[in-house]
Formats: C-alpha cells, sequence, structure tokens
C-alpha cells in the first residue's frame, strides 16, 4: 500500500505502490501490541504473537475476573 486517499473525510480508495487503486469505504487496522507494566503485573497469558490472550467461548483472560 501507498497511500489511503479519502474525500470530505470519508475514506475512498486504497492506492498501492504500483498505481493500482482498491476503492473502499473502511479499512481495518490491527495495531502492534505492546504488553505495558499493568498486563506484565497481572501475569496474563499471552498467545504466540505476544496478545493478551482470551478464551473465545468464555470470553475471559488467564486471570479470573480480568
Amino acid at each position: 500500500m501507498a497511500r489511503v486517499v479519502s474525500s470530505g473525510g470519508h475514506l475512498e480508495r486504497i492506492e498501492f505502490v504500483d498505481g493500482s487503486p482498491l476503492p473502499c469505504e473502511a479499512l481495518f487496522a490491527h495495531p502492534r501490541q505492546r504488553q505495558g507494566d499493568l498486563i506484565r503485573s497481572l501475569g496474563l497469558a499471552l498467545d504466540e504473537a505476544g496478545y493478551v490472550q482470551v478464551d473465545e467461548v468464555q470470553h475471559e483472560t488467564s486471570t479470573p475476573g480480568i
């Protein structure tokens, strides 16, 4: 991706390095997550990518109540 193009505050398209456009109305990004002191102090289990591990059924972390 080379740039994101908007008009009137709304996403219009993404333009790639080769110049080809991809019209779109929304763009979702998953920013990098750095584990701060609070997360480390809670001892939460992390997944392979370093994100806080959450049980997809119970929606809980490895620490009860969090």
